[in-house]
């Protein structure tokens, strides 16, 4: 009996929360959803009705029975691509407190061609468990979350190819066992988005492809208020690997973030004891922090010496710097301080977080971590969690334009303007929402500062189409690419306009936009 209570509460709370979400959002819905999608919903429940806004929605609220119903809307805009109303409704169920407990069962998606356009294409390479998710599918919210604001956090996953990275990320979004295939392995960069409804965080969530050529374009995405989790194989893991798997990463994100919120993770904990391997990528870590920091502690103290020394007019044979001036040694010192600045000091006492993806394990305690350094980090700021409702109606406004790449910044500024913005607001609120992973704007990169990528998913599928582990073998199979341009690619990365066109021939003006960032 009481299973039956809680399975029957389950459903009114799915049917409660529902009514509520369309009722809120009835009037957006009417104006943006794909009428002919409604109107076959509709007339599968015995109901027609003459389209309009206006009615629209409390015509959806009367046919709306039982949690299915629930379900199949989610699945018509899933399926018809309208994944921002999607997102609109779940936003106004989580505000109540509750949200359906269960992964809802939809029909696999068609995959889109290679050259597909939008933010569809870069579903190719999701997972079928997660295809059987709308984006950001949460377990149910407990009374305490009721009426929290949401935390907006991009997480990023780095790591070496097959560290498990897309497994973890999977596996955290659906909250069961997942082990990714091979042939899945993640192309560049993918998006997803999952909401911690425990402790109130929404995660942007950024999974980077491990291969090498993939590198080349994880800079364009790391922000200095994103979460990095670093993942390693803990079963394949050995101290020769350190560099490989683990220094390289730490640098890679310490030159391009002051003092990153960093996870090291150790995957695959289910292979065997992996005690004695937790132990030993603690110790390397912290030894090779500790060398790091000592080496470039030595080399401010030698630049300060010099300018004593000079200061002094002392002549000595520890001139380390002979032939930079006074200025070039000072602007030295001063680089290597911010370096020193900037380092992860987590790391000189770091802790493992061991997880299994395959059995699932270890993943709560890595959910209540990321939770604490993203709420430890709002605490030292004195940030707010609460997004002010204008920023949330300009990134919607902005979001909603579908038929360019990237909107100017102009553009933005009428957009805010609408929803009682100033222009200082609007800049604002782009690069907040640059950093939490909901859009894309370069603001301080020469040539890019006038333009805002609404979907972050753009630029993922040019790169996807650009930057390939097969590329050599994909080259070869173009119509119309000369030898010359070819080998100029290869050999030396030269880009020219008709090697663009030939490679990307529906993308190539798009993919241009780009040229100034990979310049930078």
């Amino acid at each position: 009996l009481a299973d039956a209570a809680h399975g029957l509460q389950e459903r009114l709370d799915v049917l409660v929360t529902g009514d509520i979400a369309l009722k809120e959002t009835k009037q957006f819905l009417g104006e943006n959803i794909d009428t002919d999608a409604v109107t076959d919903f509709m007339e599968t429940r015995g109901r027609s009705f003459k389209i309009s806004a206006s009615n629209l929605g409390d015509d959806l609220l009367d046919c709306m029975s039982t949690p299915e119903d629930y379900k199949d809307l989610y699945q018509l805009l899933e399926e018809s691509g309208q994944h921002y109303l999607l997102k609109e409704i779940k936003s106004f169920q989580w505000k109540t407190g509750v949200t359906y407990s269960t992964a809802v069962p939809l029909k696999p998606r068609q995959q889109q061609d290679q050259g597909a356009t939008g933010e569809g294409a870069v579903s190719k390479e999701k997972t079928a468990q997660e295809s059987a998710l709308p984006s950001g599918e949460t377990k149910h919210l407990p009374s305490s979350a009721i009426g929290l604001k949401k935390q907006v956090v991009k997480l990023i996953l780095l790591g070496e190819t097959e560290a498990g990275k897309t497994s973890l990320r999977v596996t955290i979004i659906l909250g069961k066992p997942h082990t990714e295939e091979e042939a899945n392995r993640t192309i560049g960069v993918d998006i997803r988005t999952y909401i911690d409804g425990t402790h109130g965080i929404e995660y942007n969530i950024y999974d980077f492809g491990g291969h090498e050529v993939y590198h080349y374009t994880h800079r364009f995405f790391l922000t200095h208020l994103g979460l990095y989790l670093l993942c390693v194989d803990l079963p394949a893991y050995r101290s020769e690997h350190f560099q490989e798997r683990v220094g390289k990463w730490v640098t890679s994100i310490s030159s391009h973030v002051t003092k990153p919120a960093l996870i090291v993770v150790g995957t695959k904990s289910d292979e065997g004891d992996v005690t004695e391997k937790i132990a030993l990528l603690e110790k390397d870590i912290k030894s090779a922090e500790t060398a790091v920091r000592q080496a470039l502690e030595e080399e401010i103290s030698r630049c300060q010496e010099t300018l004593d020394n000079r200061e002094k007019g002392l002549q000595t044979t520890h001139d380390y710097f002979i032939g930079l001036s006074r200025e070039e040694v000072l602007d030295k010192k001063t680089s290597l301080q911010k370096l020193l600045d900037g380092r992860l000091e987590d790391l000189v006492d770091v802790h493992i977080v061991p997880v299994s993806s395959k059995r699932n394990e270890g993943i709560e305690a890595l959910r209540s971590k990321m939770a604490e350094v993203v709420l430890r980090r709002i605490s030292v700021s004195g940030g707010s969690r609460e997004v002010p409702q204008s920023w949330s109606d300009l990134c919607k406004r902005i979001k909603q334009e579908t038929s360019k790449p990237c909107l100017s910044v102009e553009v933005c500024k009428q957009s805010g303007a609408a929803v009682g913005m100033g222009t200082a607001d609007v800049m604002n609120a782009l690069d907040y929402f640059n950093v939490s992973g909901e859009i894309v704007f370069y603001r301080r990169i020469q040539g890019m500062e006038d333009k805002v990528f609404q979907h972050p998913t753009t630029i993922m599928r040019l790169f996807k189409l650009f930057f390939r582990h097969d590329m050599a073998q994909h080259l070869q199979t173009l119509d119309g690419l000369m030898d010359e341009d070819r080998q100029q690619f290869l050999e030396g990365g030269v880009v020219t306009d008709k090697f663009v066109e030939a490679v990307l021939p529906e993308e190539a003006e798009a993919f241009k936009l780009l040229l100034p960032l990979m310049k930078h």
